[in-house]
């Protein structure tokens, strides 16, 4: 029985050793992990909240490119409807062949002259003697056609630019996917660099 308790002894005495030798530095290498997992814990949290940050941003941003891309549509329709609608004028105008007819249709263009003295005349060239059918108003008339002419420059100039502003639009929706993009793949990165320490 000596011998079972000195040998038990023994072996307890090896065990002692040999777990030390092996696990002896186990508390400190548990601290270290724990402070490690803090630490990681603690930036994927920041990590976490910037992406959720990030993520209200986009969401904001695109509740608002929406509504601009349906006001863009809506203004797009307008002006297609609105040159449609100019079509039709123009023709409508090169249908009207009868004197009073153009004479009413000026009158309703242009309703400050509604009263003005305005009509066909039969005229002679001053050199071939020739007749000419004119067409007689008033000159302040001549002065809003010119005007309305320059408007109408005006207003396809405007439709040029905001066709412009348009593409534009269009580029920077796309640049702003692709920031958004960018920002989750390095996110993301980042989040597999901190586990894979």
């Amino acid at each position: 029985m000596k011998n079972i308790i000195i040998i038990v002894a023994v072996v307890w005495v090896a065990s002692a050793l040999i777990g030390y030798y092996f696990w002896g530095d186990t508390k400190e290498k548990i601290e270290i992990a724990e402070a490690n997992l803090e630490e990681y814990q603690a930036k994927y949290d920041s990590i976490q909240k910037t992406n959720d940050s990030l993520d209200t941003i986009v969401d904001s941003l695109n509740i608002r490119r929406t509504e601009l891309r349906s006001k863009v549509d809506s203004l797009n329709g307008r002006i297609v409807k609105l040159e449609i609608e100019q079509e039709e004028d123009v023709i409508r105008i090169a249908q009207l062949f009868e004197p009073a007819e153009i004479v009413e249709k000026v009158k309703a263009t242009f309703p400050k002259f509604a009263r003005a003295p305005m009509g066909i005349a039969e005229l002679r060239h001053p050199t071939l003697g020739v007749p000419i059918t004119s067409f007689q108003m008033p000159i302040q008339l001549v002065n809003s056609f010119i005007a309305d002419r320059k408007e109408v420059e005006n207003l396809l100039k405007q439709k040029d630019v905001f066709k412009k502003v348009n593409l534009t639009l269009e580029e920077v929706i796309g640049l702003q996917d692709s920031i958004v993009a960018l920002k989750d793949q390095k996110i993301l990165a980042q989040l597999r660099h901190f586990i894979s320490r």
